[in-house]
């Protein structure tokens, strides 16, 4: 009996140890001049989770080694146990060419139905955006979204986000 005790808390304590927040997130850009851009990463997590991120893991998609991206603020929103986190970094591209940047980290929140038939939390949040550099068109920064990702969905009723994008290009 004892053995079942052990066997039980060890599989809930592990479960607990692998910590879920990730709600939702985006990246945005902006070009400042040449082949330099200022990218803005929101991440927006769970306040009562152990797991926190004071940095994150970025691919330029240009061929540079992994860089890390330091939590520059943290926002939290009033009854929604949740915080936007921001990561601001300027990076320059070796030159024309397609980039695909990309955020990962192991911590999505556990439970979501449409996401691996509810094991959302073995499933890896990322979120990507492509660049396209070029001489051919002018330079361009990312849309942003007027409305922030986070809205409560019925189970089994469609659900639709309008992010409210703005292009200011």
């Amino acid at each position: 009996m004892r053995n079942f005790w052990l066997s039980v808390f060890l599989t809930f304590g592990s479960l607990a140890a692998y910590a879920t927040h990730n709600r939702a997130g985006e990246i945005i850009y902006r070009h400042i001049g040449g082949n330099t851009y200022e990218f803005t990463v929101f991440t927006y997590t769970k306040v009562d989770a152990p797991a926190d991120r004071p940095t994150l893991p970025i691919s330029w998609g240009d061929g540079s080694p992994m860089d890390t991206l330091e939590r520059s603020d943290i926002f939290e929103f009033s009854g929604r146990n949740t915080q936007r986190n921001t990561y601001i970094e300027i990076h320059t591209f070796p030159g024309a060419g397609s980039y695909d940047i990309c955020i990962s980290d192991p911590n999505r929140n556990a439970g979501i139905i449409n996401i691996n038939s509810g094991s959302s939390v073995v499933v890896e949040f990322a979120i990507r955006t492509t660049l396209r550099i070029s001489a051919a068109i002018a330079p361009n920064s990312s849309i942003i979204f007027a409305n922030i990702p986070l809205q409560d969905a019925c189970l089994f009723q469609p659900w639709v986000h309008n992010p409210g994008a703005v292009d200011q290009d």
